[in-house]
């Protein structure tokens, strides 16, 4: 018999820990986050009210609350950024992705996404007219955000835990 079979010290890790379904999100003060966005938010309306659209996305994309569980803090957020998405015309949008770091390129993949989600009511004909120029705004971003990233952003922001 071998000598290293005869020790019990290998039954001393908990592998439990390890196992996928004992996965917990760390925890956020939402209070925190909440003021976050909420500065955030006030930052980038400033910026945007001086032309600054740029450092109005890259302001907007900054430190997102992925971690809170605060589901109004997460919508006040991304609604920002769906503001700051919108405030582009389309020939602007190739010009300005290029700068964007590819950490920021991630977020914004997962903000362009939640933009596709959030479909509305039908039968609300003016809510779907908006949501049909978001979405075709949304498609440049899209296809400047993967020319820039590469097809890896798509798969980060789909296979990520933390969502925006």
């Amino acid at each position: 018999m071998s000598k290293n079979t005869a020790g019990a010290k290998f039954r001393k890790v908990d592998v439990d820990q390890f196992d996928e379904d004992n996965y917990e999100d760390e925890e956020v003060q939402t209070q925190d986050s909440d003021s976050l966005v909420k500065t955030r938010e006030a930052e980038v309306r400033k910026l945007l009210n001086a032309s600054n659209k740029e450092d109005a996305l890259k302001k907007a994309l900054e430190n997102p609350p992925q971690l809170s569980k605060n589901k109004a803090v997460k919508d006040q957020n991304s609604a920002t950024v769906m503001d700051v998405l919108l405030a582009f015309k389309p020939d602007e949008i190739a010009k300005v992705v290029p700068t964007l770091s590819q950490e920021e390129g991630d977020v914004l993949m997962k903000y362009i996404y939640r933009g596709f989600s959030n479909q509305p009511a039908a039968g609300d004909q003016k809510a779907e007219d908006d949501f049909a120029r978001l979405c075709d705004r949304l498609l440049h971003w899209h296809g400047a955000a993967v020319k820039h990233t590469g097809l890896g952003a798509i798969v980060r922001s789909l296979s990520d835990r933390k969502t925006v």
